[in-house]
């Protein structure tokens, strides 16, 4: 091993040095030093998600109504309208009953057989939702309570985890995970968003109209918030493409142009995910596959620009 020459003129620059690293790296800790900054800093994400979970048990029926919303109604009520009908053809077959030599049985068909156009409703189609357990409704509320707490203390939670990790990275880590989980995190948020009002409504409507005639939807709460929490994170999940992507280019095990190569591949494996993870129609199979081809496309172009930093940086 060659000595550097300016070690000699320099006896205190691996000293130097030394103290420079530690700097960059916000200091050191002692391994009980550790453990207690992680439980402050795990009391403190906690009490925040305690905080957010509260106040959205507040508005937890509120939240309910939101993921109930995508529901296919099943039964239409009768307008004003149609209400004022039926006891004007009522009337009128009851006045007709006075002078007329009919039976009261005979009257009340004629009633029936009157109204019967205006109370017609479809029964296929639709669905309804309803506790079967007592405790279920509590149950369903302080679920969504949770899972809605858990995102609204998002921020604050992963504050404290940077925190917590940061001092370890070097400077230069730092400036490549942060925006690394940042974009994980609004990817997250809208693969829900985009399942929610794109693909949610479609789905449930195809499920109601695969009910056999003479059958009526009763979905139970529970299990009707378990499958829409379930078929919301796959979406949540499906739509870290594009980070997972980066991820994997930034570490060098994929490049921009083993990405064009791959598309024919990757556009059939998107369709694939696409027929698992929604139902067996082909509206909504596309309207999940082909964003995820765009994310695709998108990743290619982030690839690209990484490796032209690379280029520059040397």
């Amino acid at each position: 091993m060659v000595n550097d020459p300016k070690d000699k003129l320099n006896p205190n620059r691996g000293a130097m040095d030394s103290d420079l690293e530690e700097e960059e790296l916000g200091g050191t800790m002692s391994f009980l030093e550790h453990l207690e900054e992680l439980r402050e800093r795990m009391i403190r994400a906690l009490v925040a998600f305690a905080i957010a979970a509260a106040v959205c048990f507040m508005f937890s029926n509120e939240l309910i109504k939101i993921l109930l919303k995508p529901i296919p109604q099943e039964y239409q009520e009768l307008s004003i309208a149609q209400q004022l009908t039926n006891v004007t053809i009522m009337a009128e077959q009851l006045e007709a009953m006075r002078a007329s030599p009919q039976s009261a049985t005979e009257v009340v068909q004629n009633i029936i057989q009157s109204a019967s156009p205006s109370l017609a409703v479809s029964h296929r189609g639709g669905a309804r939702v309803m506790a079967t357990h007592p405790i279920e409704s509590l149950i369903a509320q302080l679920k969504v309570s949770l899972i809605a707490g858990l995102f609204l203390a998002f921020p604050v939670i992963f504050y404290q985890a940077w925190m917590f990790i940061a001092p370890g990275l070097y400077k230069r880590e730092r400036r490549a995970v942060l925006p690394l989980i940042l974009s994980a995190w609004v990817c997250f948020i809208g693969g829900g968003i985009f399942a929610y009002f794109i693909v949610y409504g479609f789905a449930l409507a195809f499920f109601a109209t695969m009910t056999p005639e003479g059958v009526v939807n009763m979905w139970s709460l529970k299990e009707y918030l378990n499958f829409t929490t379930h078929f919301l994170l796959a979406f949540c999940i499906i739509f870290q493409e594009p980070v997972v992507i980066t991820l994997l280019a930034r570490i060098g095990l994929v490049t921009s142009d083993a990405l064009r190569k791959f598309r024919p591949y990757a556009i059939v494996l998107m369709f694939s995910l696409g027929a698992i993870i929604t139902p067996p129609d082909p509206i909504s199979q596309t309207m999940c596959s082909i964003p995820l081809c765009l994310l695709y496309e998108l990743s290619i172009q982030i690839v690209r620009v990484i490796e032209r930093k690379q280029e520059i940086s040397g």
